[in-house]
């Protein structure tokens, strides 16, 4: 799953990005961050997934999974181009906050979304997806930050939850969800 792939990144982003950030030559700002900063930036990404988490069931209920799934695209699109574009820690905060959001939406939504549109015989198979997926997100991010540049990552990680947008607009929406708003013929 590319979202669960583009949530692994901001996760693991942190890790080979957060010294270069507390250097002379730091790529955001014209001063390193301290060591005070760097937690907050970390734990914004939890901070934003835990206060949004309430409105993901809203959302998946209401909307139904496909829109909640669509919707995961753009605080992650907004996470990966203030970190691109970050002039100040400000924006690395804000950008966490938007991954916790996104990684929020993720890990409610396509669990649902999957388990609603499998097969008995593929459903465990299916659901084992996302969590590999986020740890080879997690690993990519890894080699991502020792080898490109500070911009360059940010740029090739927001790719991401564009391709996971276009993709995720051509599935259907699940049966379930149809039949419990009374839309039993679209739902066969």
């Amino acid at each position: 799953n590319i979202s669960a792939l583009s949530y692994g990144l901001t996760i693991g982003w942190s890790s080979p990005i957060a010294p270069l950030l507390q250097t002379a030559q730091t790529p955001v700002g014209k001063v390193p961050m301290s060591d005070e900063q760097i937690a907050w930036m970390n734990g914004a990404l939890c901070l934003g997934a835990l206060c949004f988490l309430p409105i993901c069931g809203f959302l998946t209920e209401r909307f139904g999974r496909k829109i909640a799934g669509c919707l995961i695209a753009v605080p992650s699109t907004a996470c990966w181009l203030l970190i691109s574009f970050a002039t100040n820690f400000w924006c690395l905060l804000a950008a966490r906050i938007f991954a916790g959001i996104a990684g929020s939406l993720a890990l409610i939504v396509l669990p649902l979304y999957v388990s609603e549109i499998s097969g008995d015989s593929v459903r465990g198979q299916n659901g084992s997806i996302l969590v590999f997926a986020v740890n080879i997100g997690i690993v990519v991010a890894y080699v991502l930050g020792a080898t490109l540049p500070y911009q360059v990552f940010g740029l090739c990680a927001f790719a991401t939850p564009i391709l996971f947008l276009f993709g995720f607009c051509f599935m259907p929406e699940t049966p379930i969800y149809l039949m419990r708003k009374g839309r039993i013929d679209e739902a066969t």
